[in-house]
């Protein structure tokens, strides 16, 4: 027979233990949704909106008993008023599978996913608590806070993004954790980096240099300051913060979790370095960076799999390759990164500019096939 659910599931690549946090069930739960149990109206809302069908797709057809069955659900909605054996751990682990979901979850599901755990941390937040056990929930806060202000940004709601990482830089204080710190001066970096607040980047990744526990962070800032510096057409400081992000690097041991947002790798390395490349137009090395991030993190099944950030190393990839006139393999190459699940606004405003700079070449089909599909990728985003 076959099972729609799981068929959706494993086409959007997320494992059962990833459904169900994101969804908010257990893992066993979802097992039992693949054998044929149909979910709770509120649980196949859910279900729906992550995985973008309708309940028919998913194998669920109509039912005549769910308002019995909500009502039934919300009576027995209940959680944890104090952080007893077992609850701290599994909250870490909670937190541990959103940061990893960020590669390849749609940004609404997440949200919902980050909002409903914090709200969990709050309720344990409320209850009676050893320092030690206020001091780690406060931790999870601060992490749930940063991912949460991150994807509000994604969604193109700037005032909400930088209200919580707001939060998260007061509560990495109270937490005492300087990682967090450190990343919650690295968000606003990108932010503004993304806003072509290209000056702000470079003091907001400097003010996170000078509290950086020398963990992959550091190379995240460093990276985050040769954009920058590259977008103010300042080689020279571009060009050393790529060196000292390449020294950071070398002291790093192999994390555990490649897909892991909070942390930092060759591969995600490779990916800022295209970027920054490419800025000053030095397409040789611009180009090698670039194939090298879509090798490692363009493969599906892996947990170094990245389609948003492949779909924005491809854009730099055209601009390596224009720079050498390569005009119909940069066209073609960039084309690819709009077969991404999801296309983040700064990866078409990349997209945008390289558009721009074929726009002379309309003649060559790629071209005009990158142009068409550009329009389609940004009228779906606007939408």
């Amino acid at each position: 027979m076959r099972n729609r659910l799981r068929e959706r599931r494993e086409q959007l690549h997320y494992s059962q233990e990833e459904l169900a946090e994101l969804v908010g069930v257990s893992e066993l739960t979802v097992r039992r949704w693949e054998a044929g149990q149909r979910p709770q109206p509120l649980h196949l809302r859910q279900l729906c909106e992550t995985l973008e069908a309708a309940p028919g797709e998913l194998g669920f057809g109509a039912s005549d008993d769910e308002p019995l069955r909500e009502a039934a659900e919300v009576a027995a909605l209940a959680g944890a008023s104090e952080a007893g054996e077992g609850v701290l751990e599994i909250t870490a682990e909670a937190v541990d599978r959103l940061r990893r979901a960020y590669s390849r979850t749609p940004p609404e599901a997440l949200l919902r996913a980050l909002q409903e755990r914090l709200r969990v941390v709050r309720r344990l937040l409320e209850g009676q608590l050893r320092v030690g056990q206020r001091r780690e929930l406060l931790d999870a806060a601060g992490w749930l806070s940063l991912e949460l202000g991150t994807v509000y940004f994604d969604l193109d709601r700037s005032e909400p993004a930088h209200a919580w990482r707001d939060v998260a830089l007061t509560l990495s204080q109270e937490a005492g954790d300087d990682e967090l710190r450190a990343w919650s001066w690295e968000t606003p970096s990108w932010f503004a980096f993304a806003e072509q607040r290209f000056a702000d980047s470079v003091e907001l990744a400097e003010r996170g240099l000078g509290v950086a526990p020398g963990s992959s962070v550091e190379v995240a800032l460093y990276l985050q300051q040769a954009r920058a510096w590259a977008r103010l057409r300042d080689t020279s400081a571009a060009l050393e913060g790529i060196r000292r992000a390449a020294r950071a690097l070398e002291g790093l041991t192999e994390p555990k979790h490649l897909d892991d947002h909070y942390v930092f790798d060759p591969a995600k390395a490779d990916f800022f370095i295209a970027g920054a490349y490419a800025l000053l137009d030095l397409a040789k090395p611009a180009e090698h960076h670039a194939r090298e991030f879509i090798r490692q993190a363009g493969q599906l099944g892996s947990q170094n799999y990245w389609p948003v950030r492949v779909s924005s190393a491809r854009m730099e990839l055209g601009f390596a390759l224009l720079q050498q006139g390569r005009l119909d393999e940069a066209a073609a190459e960039a084309a690819e990164g709009f077969q991404a699940p999801m296309i983040h606004r700064g990866t078409l405003r990349r997209a945008r500019e390289l558009d721009a700079a074929l726009a002379v070449h309309g003649d060559i089909e790629e071209v005009r096939d990158f142009h068409e599909r550009l329009e389609v990728a940004g009228s779906k985003v606007a939408g």
